[in-house]
């Protein structure tokens, strides 16, 4: 847009965004409304989809090279009095995107001369092809960085609630023992129902599979280690009434007794 004032010679130009979802044209680049202190001014704008001029270019699809913007009956002195500046002409043009238009810019008060040529008309309307791209790609940019933001925030979240205490993985290594079987006879047998296994005693049985199958000394797991896994996929599960830990818990145990069966077979046990 910058560019645009430059090559037209406007004192200042903005960008109008169409807002489908609310019926509005936002504004949010000013640019040229320069400061006493000498900084740029950046306030947002926001406007009824069919106000003024910036409105009819809208809805209309056509552009409006204005001479003396007060005396028009279409200009909204409301957009000045919201911004402190004082328009005097308006060559305000459609910026599209397959025959929709998605902006309005509007470019005030012409520098050298009384009022814009038509000249600055045919700039602008060429400008406008290249300013849809950049419109496009900038909010193509936006949702994106919109989704991995809401993606990270999920991911925190989620990370937040599965956080495992230290007492508690404490209190899962000290009451681990090495074996089920030492607990429940049958638990290397195919007929034995893990559900009768307590809720409360699951996270040790779970425990004790690995161990029972020396995966901890085989590939050196760290015995707080194993517990905090375990204890941060229980604490994953949702409570539903089918997918849940119990159900995940029940599968384990046949699993285990898989990889057991074929650990016995290749030993010849």
């Amino acid at each position: 847009m910058a560019e645009a004032r430059r090559l037209t010679q406007a004192e200042r130009c903005s960008l109008f965004l169409v807002d489908n979802k609310h019926q509005e044209l936002v504004a949010k680049v000013f640019d040229g409304n320069i400061l006493p202190n000498g900084t740029e001014e950046q306030s947002e704008v926001r406007l009824p989809l069919h106000t003024g001029i910036v409105g009819h270019v809208a809805s209309t699809g056509m552009l409006l090279n204005i001479k003396d913007a007060y005396h028009h009956p279409l200009f909204f002195r409301g957009c000045d009095q919201e911004t402190g500046f004082r328009t005097r002409n308006i060559l305000c043009f459609p910026i599209c995107d397959n025959n929709e238009v998605i902006g309005v810019a509007e470019l005030c008060n012409k520098q050298a001369g009384t009022h814009f040529t038509k000249f600055d008309q045919e700039m602008a309307m060429a400008f406008s092809s290249y300013c849809g791209l950049a419109i496009l790609h900038s909010l193509m940019y936006k949702r994106v960085a919109d989704a991995q933001y809401r993606s990270k925030l999920s991911n925190e979240l989620m990370m937040y609630h599965m956080k495992v205490p230290g007492n508690e993985v404490s209190k899962l290594v000290s009451n681990s023992f090495e074996s089920s079987r030492k607990i429940y006879p049958e638990f290397n047998l195919f007929r034995f129902a893990p559900r009768i296994i307590p809720p409360e005693d699951s996270t040790t049985a779970m425990f004790s599979m690995f161990s029972d199958l020396g995966m901890l000394t085989k590939w050196r797991i760290p015995r707080d280690g194993l517990a905090r896994f375990i204890l941060m996929v229980k604490r994953g599960y949702r409570d539903p009434s089918y997918h849940n830990w119990s159900h995940g818990f029940t599968v384990r145990p046949f699993c285990y007794l898989i990889i057991h069966t074929v650990i016995c077979w290749t030993k010849g046990s």
